[in-house]
């Protein structure tokens, strides 16, 4: 069991706009959590995705492939994913797996808002 249990959350953001925050530790064990949240937004017709990982202090790559293939997922739908993460080590995981070559990652969460709102206005 993670020291950190992690927990998700998902507010609708526009018609097909949502946001996903996630905090604490996302691993193997938590990111079933995480998948079923991902799984409901895509249900419920969502195309661009803000996932905010702000709260997160540590993620493994289970949770970096999770996120990579929600990513390919909306992008076959005509959608779009960006991360907000401001935790150097976060980043640096998400580099190393080549997560950001499919999403676009911010480092502040005004920052990624604005790229969701500038989406959802296209």
């Amino acid at each position: 069991m993670p020291i950190l249990d992690a927990r998700v959350s998902v507010s609708r953001f526009g018609p097909d706009s949502f946001v996903v925050a996630a905090d604490g530790d996302l691993d193997g064990d938590t990111a079933e959590r995480l998948r079923e949240t991902f799984a409901e937004v895509l249900e419920l017709g969502g195309r661009q995705l803000l996932v905010d990982l702000t709260g997160v202090s540590f993620t493994d790559p289970t949770a970096l492939q999770l996120i990579a293939h929600t990513a390919k997922t909306l992008r076959a739908r005509g959608g779009r994913m960006v991360l907000v993460t401001d935790d150097a080590r976060v980043t640096r995981a998400i580099e190393i797996t080549g997560v950001e070559r499919g999403v676009r990652v911010e480092s502040s969460l005004p920052e990624a808002v604005q790229q969701l709102v500038k989406w959802r206005d296209a």
